[in-house]
C-alpha cells in the first residue's frame, strides 16, 4: 500500500490493519473486533514511545507547517520505524496517529 491508501482508510480500518499485523504468527484467526481491539491495546501500549520520537521532532514541526500530508506520513513513519516490531508497517501507525491528529496526538496526557 502507498501512504496514499493508507490514508484513505478509517481509523477503525486502520486498527483492524494493526491488529492483523501483530497477529499474523497466530494460528487461529480473529473477527476484525478482536483484531482492531488488539490493535487498540497495542497502540495505546505504544504511545508514549511514539510521542517521544515525534512530538518533539523539529522535522516534523517543519513538515506540519508545510500542510503536505503525504510528507507527514512519510516523516512519521521514519521517524517510528526504529521501535517498531519488523511486522508491524510503519505507515499504519503513522496513518493512526494522523487520524487522531498530530496536534490532538501530541497534546494528549499519556
Amino acid at each position: 500500500m502507498q501512504e496514499e491508501d493508507f490514508l484513505s482508510l478509517t481509523q477503525d480500518q486502520l486498527f483492524i490493519i494493526l491488529g492483523k499485523e501483530l497477529s499474523s504468527n497466530l494460528v487461529l484467526p480473529l473477527d476484525n473486533d478482536e483484531l482492531k481491539e488488539r490493535g487498540k491495546i497495542w497502540f495505546e501500549r505504544m504511545t508514549f514511545s511514539f510521542k517521544t520520537k515525534i512530538c518533539q521532532s523539529s522535522f516534523i514541526l517543519s513538515i506540519t507547517e508545510e500542510h503536505d500530508t503525504a510528507k507527514l506520513i512519510t516523516g512519521i513513519a521514519d521517524l517510528i520505524v526504529s521501535i517498531l516490531p519488523p511486522h508491524i508497517a510503519p505507515f499504519t501507525v503513522a496513518s493512526i496517529i494522523l487520524k487522531i491528529g498530530l496536534k490532538k496526538f501530541c497534546n494528549q496526557r499519556k
